[in-house]
């Protein structure tokens, strides 16, 4: 493809402009994409999760594009996980602090943390980004760019993703504000998985799309204090977001504005379409990512928590309705896997059973992105495709 039509594509490209949920079809899809296999550049040391235990060969081609980032302005990155692997994925704490309103925010933060920790501990880099992840990424960029790890709640409903979304804009506001010298540059956004709903969400408050105004309604009826988000976008404004996901479900629309969008999916097969739900393939993850396909408009749970339930109910007219059988089979039934939104690159990973089911080992496709083993080969991509001449 023409390199300046592929950079095109990049950029914003809409079907359907909303911030409701994505319209699911069979036919196929008017963004661009591409199919490619993941080729190993030089091998990861998993014995010892540091920067220096790792080869000469594999520091050697991170740091080449870790200094590719800082020449092209990267002032700031992120990597944020997906559904179920954050620091209250069910509202526990959400509702001890609802239910106790006195308890302190280190009891609450000590909480958080303790989640956390143990999700990190039990997934490792499977669907995960670890502190080890980010702190090797660091080191690749010669500790001159920030790479965040940001911690969300991770509930696996609209209400959560819309109290992390507003969060994150203003903890992303907030960096810009503190380093006057990101103005102006780029901020690279990395989320597996729903994290990328994140960041559909936060390209609507920066387009101020339909919808946003109630949004921000109910979220200040559950308690986020969104006084500022006006300052907090008028902020982000001032950068360029270059935004990678891996695995995210087509699920929200996304807004116009200043950011670049690509998306990375495990795939396995020819086409455009995701592959049949049958229970062999599944177990062998044979099509790639199944939770990427299936984590579309009328899945979802519903909160623990019944506050937050009620307030999960009033974003349904604007974001679609959870935990709907019969919608969630309409929709899975076009296998729809690229979205209707940026560019799309169709990657086999290489990680499906030859001889024994993997679908537990590797969380059903979904989990080989965030793989210490995949970091190069994704970083070389995000290079290639965001920052080359």
């Amino acid at each position: 493809m023409n390199r300046f039509i592929f950079i095109a594509t990049l950029c914003v490209a809409t079907i359907f402009a909303d911030l409701g949920p994505q319209q699911y079809t069979s036919s196929p899809p008017k963004t661009a994409f591409e199919h490619m296999d993941f080729k190993e550049i030089a091998p990861f040391n998993r014995k010892e999760l540091k920067w220096e235990a790792q080869s000469n060969d594999w520091r050697g081609s991170m740091s080449k594009l870790g200094q590719t980032l800082l020449e092209n302005d990267v002032k700031s990155i992120y990597f944020v996980h997906g559904t179920f692997v954050g620091n209250d994925p069910f509202g526990t704490v959400a509702y001890l602090k609802k239910m106790y309103p006195d308890m302190g925010p280190e009891l609450e933060q000590a909480l958080l943390d303790l989640i956390k920790q143990s999700n990190d501990l039990i997934l490792e880099d499977t669907a995960n980004f670890t502190p080890e992840y980010a702190q090797i990424f660091s080191h690749a960029v010669q500790n001159k760019i920030p790479c965040h790890r940001y911690e969300w709640s991770s509930g696996g409903y609209h209400w959560a993703r819309v109290k992390s979304a507003i969060l994150l804009t203003k903890s992303i506001a907030e960096e810009i504000t503190r380093r006057s010298e990101m103005q102006g540059n780029r901020i690279l956004l990395v989320g597996h998985s729903h994290a990328g709903q994140l960041f559909a969400l936060l390209t609507n408050f920066l387009e101020n799309a339909k919808g946003v105004d109630q949004l921000m309604e109910i979220a200040k009826e559950g308690g986020v204090d969104v006084s500022q988000m006006n300052n907090w976008l008028e902020q982000i404004r001032k950068v360029q977001l270059d935004i990678v996901t891996y695995g995210t479900p087509p699920l929200y629309g996304w807004g116009k504005g200043n950011y670049r969008l690509l998306n990375i999916i495990n795939h396995r097969g020819e086409g455009h379409l995701a592959g049949e739900l049958k229970l062999d393939d599944i177990l062998y993850t044979t099509a790639g990512d199944y939770i990427q396909q299936v984590g579309i408009t009328g899945s979802g749970l519903e909160s623990y928590n019944v506050w937050e339930q009620e307030l999960n109910e009033k974003l349904y007219p604007i974001l679609g309705i959870e935990n709907d059988e019969e919608q969630h089979n309409k929709n899975i039934a076009h296998r729809m896997r690229i979205p209707h939104y940026g560019k799309t690159l169709l990657v086999d990973f290489k990680d499906d059973g030859k001889l024994l089911p993997n679908c537990i080992t590797t969380l059903f496709g979904h989990g080989a992105n965030t793989r210490y083993e995949k970091m190069l080969f994704n970083t070389q991509v995000i290079v290639d495709r965001f920052y080359s001449k």
